[in-house]
């Protein structure tokens, strides 16, 4: 019996040399000048175990080097040897104990350590400490630290302290510290501590403390501290301090302490102290201490302190109403003034300075139709 077990196992083997001799593969050692490999198959199909350079099927190496194209399953124990795997191509299921690295990456990525691609990454990536790409990173991005993509991402992606994009990022992008983006960042934008994008911030973003964008925000904004765009925040924005725009405030804002913009103000605005526009306020404004425009305000604006603007268009109640130009509707305080009224005024003390003597200044009522 047991000659005959030696004899078949000499067989199989002479088949499998044979087999691959036809083929151009060698089913001992495939010697490349940078590693060798057992190979089991035919045409680079099949199992290869080692340093195999291109292979379809089930490959097992300890360290990659040189690798030009593997689909299937790739399983690698250590890191390459460094910027030997830089043009290697991996489709299907990469597994590392260390990492996968590769200049593209695609399928299914899980890394202990991590996953490098040096052009890009895109499927489903699963990285211990964290996921790279020199390149872009699209599809289910997951790092236990951070992700980091230098040309793009897109899809979900989650970092356990950050995600960084140094250009656009979109799809749900979640970093327990923060999100950052170099370009345009659009979609649902989740950041421990903060959100900053140095484009145009577009979708649903929450920052713990703050978001920042260098471009126009628009969509739902809320940001724990602070709101802050250097263009225009269209959309529902909240900030627990401030909101601040540097261009135009539109939609629904609302902030615990103040609301600013170097624009125009429009939709309802309403802050814990003050809401200031440069350019105009428009809709309905509430502030707990004061509402001041350097242009005008039109609808209707509350405030316990003062509402000062140069021109008013509709209702505003406040302790204190100054209306440096032209008043045309109604206000409602303990004293009024205004330099050219074109309506009513209610409170105390009432001051028209286009009223004649002795009707400029009035109690109660004042009045110029």
């Amino acid at each position: 019996m047991r000659h005959t077990l030696v004899g078949l196992s000499t067989l199989f083997l002479l088949a499998l040399n044979l087999n691959a001799q036809e083929s151009g593969e060698s089913a001992i050692a495939d010697s490349t000048g940078q590693g060798t490999a057992l190979n089991l198959g035919v045409n680079n199909i099949g199992l290869s175990i080692g340093n195999s350079h291109r292979w379809t099927g089930l490959r097992i190496n300890f360290q990659d080097a040189h690798v030009s194209r593997i689909d299937g399953i790739n399983l690698t124990i250590w890191k390459p040897k460094k910027d030997a795997n830089k043009a290697a191509v991996v489709n299907g299921l990469a597994l590392g104990l260390y990492g996968p690295e590769a200049r593209r990456i695609n399928g299914v990525t899980l890394g202990m350590g991590g996953a490098v691609a040096y052009d890009r990454l895109a499927g489903i990536s699963i990285g211990g400490l964290g996921l790279i790409s020199e390149g872009t990173m699209y599809g289910l991005n997951v790092g236990g630290l951070g992700l980091v993509a230098e040309q793009g991402l897109g899809g979900v992606s989650i970092g356990g302290l950050g995600v960084v994009s140094q250009r656009d990022a979109f799809g749900v992008t979640i970093g327990g510290l923060g999100v950052v983006s170099q370009g345009k960042l659009t979609g649902l934008n989740v950041g421990g501590l903060g959100v900053v994008a140095q484009g145009a911030l577009r979708g649903i973003s929450i920052g713990g403390l703050g978001l920042v964008s260098q471009g126009d925000m628009i969509g739902g904004n809320f940001g724990g501290l602070g709101t802050v765009a250097q263009g225009n925040m269209l959309g529902l924005n909240a900030g627990g301090l401030g909101l601040v725009a540097e261009k135009n405030l539109g939609g629904v804002n609302l902030s615990g302490v103040a609301i600013v913009s170097e624009g125009r103000i429009t939709g309802v605005s309403i802050s814990g102290l003050a809401i200031v526009g440069q350019g105009g306020i428009r809709g309905l404004s509430v502030a707990g201490l004061a509402v001041v425009s350097q242009a005008e305000l039109i609808g209707f604006v509350a405030a316990a302190y003062r509402v000062e603007t140069e021109r008013l268009n509709g209702l505003s109640i406040a302790g204190y109403n100054r209306i440096k130009g032209e008043q045309h509707g109604i206000t409602i305080g303990i004293f009024n003034t205004a330099a050219e009224l074109h309506g009513i005024q209610i409170g105390l003390l009432n001051r028209a300075k286009n009223n004649r003597p002795p009707f400029r200044w009035l109690p109660i009522l004042n009045a110029h139709l």
